[in-house]
């Protein structure tokens, strides 16, 4: 918290209460720690001296007096902190503040910094515009109920304290204060309006591993659109692929649906070809030799239709019964003798029993 100015920092832990007390209790700040040292060790020597720098000083005020992390105390009226170059830190006495553990439970958490300022009149000798205060990070019990320590020194103590430093040009960048047992407290009771000598130089050191941090995650969201894309292009390759062996197994498939077509043809019309030369045979057995056919048609239904000229065609029908190939026989129209020949002229119309040559083009004979 000392990187954050106090508002900031009770603005930050009322919104993000919840989930900083579930953070602070788990084992993940212990990682970060870790990991942060780890990061900055792997740097060059010069950038770990320059991100670590520690230009931080403590001093320390009991029985009214200041006193150095050494135990050595301080004359004020010639002290010489480096106050223009580091960052000060008081840190107050036990006997200064008020400690005091409070248990909530977790739904206090979003308005952890609200319900302290009641809290004060609850269990400190106080009102809540008598002190400055704050809290150490919640605790999260085994029940999920919160337990709080919360600190506070008199607004009035304080505002001495402050003032006599600052009479000698001493400017206390924050506040902080022990426990009983000489433990330093991680609270800031600074006042919200007082200006401190210098911004916290650990800041940078926090600014830069978040920076490394957005950068490596760029990084990585890059390299995962990188590897998608190079997966989706090997998939459109498969898929060309897939399409090619497609297109040849189709037009391989033609080609064997034409080549059955084919197939299917030539023997429809060797089949044709045996039946028509059966009935080319028979009708030379079965037509009498004083008859000649002039025309042969067989449509595809299987009707035939013979023209030609006899001698005596009235008997004609009789004489091709004989044909066992042909059913339903009659003349066309009526005989007619031809001047010429002096022969009759006849049309015979039937049907071809074979179904082989229902699909047979028209043939024409003389």
């Amino acid at each position: 918290m000392k990187s954050l100015s106090k508002t900031s920092a009770l603005m930050l832990r009322s919104g993000f209460g919840p989930l900083l007390s579930y953070w602070h209790a788990s084992v993940f700040p212990t990682f970060t720690r870790w990991w942060g040292r780890q990061l900055i060790g792997c740097m060059p020597a010069r950038w770990q001296q320059w991100m670590v720098a520690d230009n931080e000083e403590v001093v320390h005020w009991r029985d009214a007096a200041l006193w150095d992390n050494s135990g050595t105390q301080i004359d004020l009226a010639n002290a010489r902190l480096s106050g223009s170059t580091a960052r000060l830190v008081l840190v107050l006495a036990a006997e200064n503040v008020l400690t005091r553990p409070v248990v909530l439970p977790p739904t206090a958490a979003s308005e952890l910094s609200a319900i302290m300022k009641y809290e004060v009149d609850r269990y400190m000798p106080f009102t809540g515009e008598q002190v400055y205060l704050d809290y150490e990070r919640p605790i999260v019990r085994p029940d999920k109920s919160l337990q709080v320590n919360l600190v506070v020194v008199a607004r009035r103590r304080l505002d001495g304290i402050l003032q006599t430093l600052g009479n000698r040009g001493i400017k206390v960048s924050s506040v902080s204060a022990l426990d009983r047992d000489g433990h330093q407290l991680q609270v800031d009771l600074t006042p919200n309006d007082w200006q401190v000598a210098r911004a916290d130089p650990h800041r940078r050191t926090g600014w830069i591993l978040i920076t490394v941090s957005v950068a490596l995650t760029l990084l990585v969201m890059h390299l995962w659109v990188v590897d998608r894309e190079d997966q989706l292009e090997i998939m459109r390759g498969e898929v060309r692929a897939l399409r090619s062996q497609a297109q040849a197994v189709q037009s391989l498939r033609q080609s064997l649906s034409a080549a059955r077509d084919e197939g299917q043809y030539v023997g429809v019309r060797k089949a044709n070809a045996s039946s028509m030369s059966g009935l080319l045979s028979e009708l030379s057995q079965c037509i009498p030799s004083n008859t000649w056919l002039e025309q042969l048609i067989i449509n595809p239904a299987g009707d035939v239709s013979l023209d030609g000229q006899s001698e005596l065609a009235s008997g004609l029908i009789d004489q091709m019964k004989k044909c066992t190939s042909l059913s339903n026989m009659g003349f066309s129209g009526v005989i007619q003798t031809d001047a010429a020949t002096g022969k009759d002229r006849f049309s015979i119309l039937a049907h071809l029993k074979r179904e082989g040559l229902q699909n047979a083009p028209e043939t024409k004979a003389p």
